[in-house]
């Protein structure tokens, strides 16, 4: 049973997407059964003793109840295709002291290797599938992440130490792609997303289990407004606790008379799409990596 079945990992990165990739596919879950395709979100693999490291040992976890072989059994119920997709598999955004970690997701192919290592043990084999934004926008986007958790750092003291030349997307693909006994990889950029999501979803599940995932209708986590930043800061210098960043948020969206959150200067925002095309082109060059594009 278990050398029949394949088995695809969405890594993520945190921004990119992932919840709107991930709420398609669990709305969408039954008509994948009906194709062979079981999938596993956050909302199954978030539960107590249910993450990937839980269920199949890896790293410092106490070893499982269950066999590999009987883990990926118990997984695919007799149908031939698990897919997963769970981005704190391969590194969170803040330690667990609330530190940001620079760079992101150092070391994290570290964790899929051995994945991949127990997984063809038994004959299953792993693909991966990863999304990368421009640097700018990812450290712009994970500030309001970090805000919304609970944790607080001033957006100057922030942008002082988690600078975007500090990412290197083609160094992290290129870690990925070394990774023993994975089969695919897949890497695609967030700012391609809406045009390419069919394509995303045909290289995870196959192109025909992607024609029954309908994808989800709305925005599913909204970015953060400057004028929601700016509220939120000045309420809670004036110790206004009432004002949340979940309710800022929600009470200033984005829109017309309130743009995105900025943290960098124009000049810095050239520079950094500079290297991030650069960081593409790299991408494109290294062996066993598709990049799927428009």
């Amino acid at each position: 049973m278990a050398g029949k079945v394949s088995v695809g990992l969405h890594l993520g990165v945190h921004k990119t997407a992932s919840t709107h990739l991930q709420h398609s596919l669990r709305n969408s879950s039954e008509a994948l059964i009906e194709k062979g395709v079981r999938y596993y979100g956050p909302d199954f693999l978030r539960l107590r003793g249910r993450s990937i490291e839980q269920m199949f040992g890896l790293g410092t976890t106490p070893a499982p109840r269950r066999s590999t072989a009987d883990q990926i059994a118990f997984l695919a119920k007799g149908d031939s295709r698990i897919f997963i997709s769970e981005e704190n598999f391969f590194g969170p955004l803040l330690e667990r002291n609330g530190k940001v970690l620079v760079p992101p997701y150092s070391g994290g192919e570290r964790a899929v290797s051995e994945f991949a290592g127990l997984l063809a043990g038994e004959g299953s084999s792993l693909d991966l599938y990863v999304a990368i934004r421009s640097p700018a926008s990812f450290v712009t986007s994970r500030y309001s992440q970090i805000l919304l958790s609970g944790t607080f750092l001033s957006p100057q003291d922030y942008a002082a130490f988690a600078r975007p030349e500090g990412i290197d997307w083609a160094e992290m693909v290129a870690a990925l792609a070394s990774v023993p006994h994975k089969r695919n990889l897949y890497v695609w950029r967030y700012e391609d997303y809406g045009q390419i999501l069919p394509s995303i979803l045909a290289a995870m599940v196959g192109r025909e289990a992607a024609r029954s995932v309908a994808p989800a209708e709305k925005v599913v986590n909204p970015g953060f407004s400057a004028t929601a930043l700016r509220r939120y800061l000045v309420a809670r210098e004036r110790g206004n606790k009432w004002l949340t960043p979940a309710r800022a948020r929600r009470r200033y969206p984005v829109g017309p008379d309130s743009p995105p959150l900025a943290l960098f200067s124009a000049e810095e925002l050239h520079h950094d799409m500079e290297r991030y095309d650069d960081q593409i082109a790299r991408i494109r060059s290294i062996p066993g990596v598709t990049l799927i594009q428009p």
